[in-house]
């Protein structure tokens, strides 16, 4: 099985174009937003609303599914964040988009030319 492609963009919600800085603003903004005792609370509020309450298990599960988004963020963060993992990922992005559309990506960076082998 293949493993699903991840847009690190759209993960923390920029434009590719995205500077450093915005990239470190949007990496905090969404580890507040997903960090789990935000997720925790905001079920909490939800379930309250409705007359419920939380089981153990439905705890579990959202404070897993909140580590496993943080993480998400983290490893997008820290593709972005470097500047020669930014462009492999880019072109890595551009090769995936390329095979979605049924194009063939061309390599940004041609490859260096197999030396003649001398008899």
């Amino acid at each position: 099985m293949q493993a699903k492609f991840v847009n690190h963009y759209d993960v923390l919600g920029v434009e590719r174009t995205a500077t450093k800085e915005e990239i470190d603003a949007a990496r905090t903004t969404r580890m507040l937003a997903e960090r789990p005792l935000t997720r925790l609370e905001e079920a909490q509020a939800r379930a309250t609303a409705q007359g419920e309450t939380l089981s153990i298990e439905d705890l579990i599960k959202i404070m897993q599914s909140a580590e496993q988004v943080v993480l998400e963020i983290l490893q997008a963060w820290s593709v972005l964040d470097n500047g020669k993992k930014r462009r492999n990922f880019d072109q890595k992005l551009a090769a995936h988009e390329a095979a979605l559309n049924g194009e063939v990506a061309i390599p940004a960076v041609p490859p260096s030319p197999v030396p003649a082998l001398k008899l």
